[in-house]
């Protein structure tokens, strides 16, 4: 029966473990991940603001420079050659016009010869004859799905694609690829982006003759004129993960290392749009919202003016990019820089990005990962160990500020790109949880004080208790009091004769009537010292009238015990005295003791010298003894009624003697003048009335 009964709780503690472990759980489990979601969704687009904010403009000797054939070239070309589309004629004048000028590469925007399309795009052909350093970008459509792994091997430099594509579904430009993969039979095999190629011609033009500050530092020792610069594709096995490594193709361990992120794309390092820098050129202010490069019309670079020749020497040795800026072909894209941002010039700024070694490397997704759970764990301690709200808010707003400087100096000076929005955020969450949990932990504590203090306080100060709040924390305050000690006489010997079960019932019938007399006039009990209780007055509530609610106490107190004597007296059980010392004064009143297990409780010499006064309250046979200190916080004149002085006594451990009382008509066993004194020993130390009642010797 009883296997049964087992079996039918089974289900209900499964049900119970469920509802209050594994719910509750897997809530925060799926809040956390679902946190997470949306971090990663906020993190684009504040990490755009970020390197908008940080944008350094571009450098004056940038090797890159952009050659647009805009609406004034257009109408000068029309005014020289008619309306387009020109013939393959004019186009060629218009490179060889460029080639002037000498730069080392000459890259061919798609939008550029987009403009002569009946002519089947057959002049090419004969222009890269004619300009050996001339490549040309193409904006293809078909392709097979990117294999980040696919290794390029050997293409033809002297194509590029220009295709560019939004890094996620917000349509914003962050990243390029750095070369693309075509399952078209006209167009099979493997070929660089735009940008990419131009930067390997750039190697090929220049390391012949030197390298140069910016671009790949071959050996030129070690390398001949005709030495093809190479790519590959090596897997991460550092931080910054996955690198594209470019070199000699007879120096495979030379070259320059490019990072490349988890999809196998570089991460463009913006440069600050041309708005706001110090006077763009008239004709292409209209134009600086969507670039970061300074722009030349290409009606410039032609004839003999003075301006021409003045651009001469700025072009020589550059890469230069030649395209068309025409409405008609909707070369923009959305980019953190802006909305509308020219495609050339994201061309040319991962170019330079290139070039200059500044491509962004992002963290690797177990390092956010690291961040963020070492972010959300430490605020957490921090919240949990620290009390205060307001310090542990100014400490983690400083966590937060130093991860956003560590943010910034690793984008501006180690070109590493971290996350912004989770690591800040789940700081916030660690911060909300720790509070939680510290309340939580403060509740538990407050409960555990509750019952401690009203197992110690009647229900009617406990309500009051629970009203103020504050009293029910761990500490304490230093308040004034009175102590009473109550204690039954030569318990000794009634242990001795009684059986265990009688001698139970004896303490708990005493401690009952204590406890209930002293809850009458608003005590507290501080413990229950063996065949003893020790009380307090005027805590954990504090009161003015203390004194006289511990003396009516007393007498409740005297008054309830000896009805009680009597009552076992005539069942002819056993008959006991008690005796009870008063003494008042400061003392630290509060809750002390391991934090499990915190006890109510008062300190000080007010409380050890109301045990003391014990030992001449069993001199003098006397059932209550009040110190002159008692007395002297008496605020009622009724009170003070009937109280007949006693004398000087010396108290054990205190060198100067102190007068006590009691109440009038009380008998004294033997005469006892005021000039009399009770002595111990003066110099023994005060013994801690935490201590148990065998502690305190009796006179003999």
């Amino acid at each position: 029966m009883a296997w049964t009964f087992r079996e039918s709780l089974a289900p209900r503690r499964l049900v119970d473990f469920l509802y209050n472990q594994l719910v509750p759980l897997a809530m925060i489990v799926f809040g956390l991940i679902g946190l997470w979601t949306v971090s990663q969704l906020l993190e684009p687009v504040l990490q755009d603001r970020l390197l908008r904010w940080t944008a350094p403009p571009v450098a004056a000797d940038s090797p890159v420079a952009l050659v647009l054939m805009d609406e004034d070239s257009m109408q000068y070309l029309s005014e020289r050659y008619g309306s387009p589309p020109w013939t393959p004629e004019v186009y060629l004048q218009l490179l060889q016009a460029v080639q002037q000028h000498q730069p080392a590469v000459l890259a061919l925007d798609s939008y550029f010869t987009s403009q002569e399309q009946h002519h089947s795009h057959t002049w090419l052909t004969q222009a890269m004859q004619q300009n050996p350093n001339l490549l040309v970008g193409m904006a293809v459509g078909s392709r097979q799905p990117f294999n980040p792994r696919t290794n390029p091997g050997y293409y033809r430099l002297n194509f590029g694609i220009t295709n560019l594509e939004p890094s996620n579904t917000d349509g914003v430009v962050r990243s390029l690829r750095p070369y693309w993969v075509y399952a078209d039979p006209r167009l099979a095999g493997v070929f660089p982006s735009f940008a990419l190629a131009t930067v390997l011609e750039y190697a090929n033009r220049t390391h012949g003759r030197g390298s140069t500050s910016q671009g790949p530092q071959p050996d030129s020792a070690n390398t001949s004129a005709s030495t093809s610069w190479m790519i590959r594709q090596e897997d991460g096995t550092s931080l910054h993960g996955a690198k594209l490594h470019l070199f000699p193709e007879n120096r495979p361990n030379a070259g320059r290392q490019l990072p490349l992120n988890e999809q196998g794309q570089f991460i463009l390092r913006w440069y600050a749009p041309l708005t706001g820098q110090n006077n763009p050129p008239a004709r292409t202010q209209h134009l600086s919202s969507q670039s970061s490069h300074p722009i030349i019309p290409l009606w410039q670079l032609l004839g003999t003016t003075p301006e021409a020749l003045a651009l001469q020497t700025k072009l020589a040795g550059r890469i230069v990019l030649l395209g068309a800026v025409e409405n008609l072909y909707q070369d923009h894209h959305p980019t953190p820089m802006s909305y509308r941002h020219m495609g050339l010039d994201i061309q040319a700024t991962a170019i330079e990005n290139m070039l200059n070694g500044t491509l962004l490397a992002r963290a690797p997704e177990w390092l956010r990962g690291l961040i963020v759970l070492v972010g959300f764990v430490g605020v957490f301690l921090l919240r949990v160990r620290v009390e205060s709200y307001g310090r542990t808010m100014l400490y983690t707003a400083s966590l937060m500020v130093l991860y956003f400087w560590i943010v910034l100096h690793q984008l501006i000076q180690q070109h590493q790109l971290l996350d912004v929005v989770t690591p800040e955020l789940f700081m916030i969450v660690g911060l909300l949880a720790g509070t939680l949990w510290w309340a939580r932990g403060r509740d538990q504590m407050v409960h555990q004080l509750e019952r401690t203090v009203s197992q110690l306080v009647s229900p009617s100060v406990f309500r009051e208790i629970q009203r103020m709040g504050e009293v029910l924390m761990p500490g304490g305050q230093r308040l004034e009091i009175s102590s009473m000690f109550v204690d039954i006489r030569n318990f000794t010997a009634l242990a001795e004769n009684l059986p265990p079960t009688e001698l139970t019932e004896l303490l708990n019938a005493f401690y009952t009537a204590v406890e209930s007399a002293v809850f009458v006039h608003r005590g507290t009990v501080d413990k229950y010292m063996g065949d003893g209780v020790l009380l307090i007055f005027g805590a954990p509530l504090p009161s003015v009238n203390h004194a006289d609610q511990a003396l009516a106490a007393a007498q409740e107190v005297l008054h309830t015990l000896s009805a009680l004597s009597r009552r076992w007296q005539l069942e002819q059980r056993l008959s006991f005295e008690v005796g009870i010392s008063l003494n008042s004064g400061q003392a630290f009143v509060g809750f002390l003791g391991p934090t499990h297990k915190l006890e109510y409780t008062a300190v000080g010499d007010t409380v050890n010298l109301a045990v003391r006064l014990q030992e001449h309250n069993k001199r003098l046979n006397l059932p209550l003894v009040i110190s002159e200190y008692t007395v002297a916080y008496l605020t009622s004149s009724e009170s003070r009624q009937g109280l007949q002085p006693l004398g000087e006594v010396c108290v054990r451990g205190r060198e100067s003697s102190i007068g006590i009382f009691t109440l009038a008509g009380t008998a004294v066993s033997e005469p006892f003048s005021a000039t009399e004194t009770i002595t111990t020993t003066p110099d023994a130390p005060i013994q801690d009335h935490a201590f148990s009642k065998h502690s305190i010797a009796d006179t003999p």
